[in-house]
């Protein structure tokens, strides 16, 4: 499954908007990242442009050399994930505020 179907899924199975963001808040994205090498693989070989998450997060959390691939491309998805989430919410946000700021005649 795509990533894409995983936030759509966890959207579809929440009872409202509020109550995903909530859900994703409190029990954490990292909850929907893959434990399975082959899916992991297939997120990664999907896109050229998902290398760039696997060295981002390394940049933006300072991952050791050390680290071993799996765990790199968890932490890539992960990143994805995160950037997805925090657009969709910006996104909410400005149209929950654009909702608010219409008057009703």
């Amino acid at each position: 499954m795509d990533i894409a179907s995983e936030v759509n899924e966890a959207w579809s199975d929440s009872v409202s908007t509020q109550a995903f963001i909530e859900d994703m808040e409190s029990n954490g994205i990292d909850a929907i990242v893959p434990i399975y090498t082959n899916e992991l693989t297939m997120w990664l070989a999907s896109s050229n442009r998902r290398l760039s998450y696997i060295d981002d997060a390394a940049d933006t959390f300072g991952i050791s050399p050390e680290i071993k691939l799996f765990d790199r491309l968890q932490i890539g998805y992960m990143f994805e994930l995160k950037e997805i989430f925090n657009s969709l919410n910006k996104f909410i946000n400005e149209m929950n505020q654009i909702d608010s700021d219409k008057t009703v005649f």
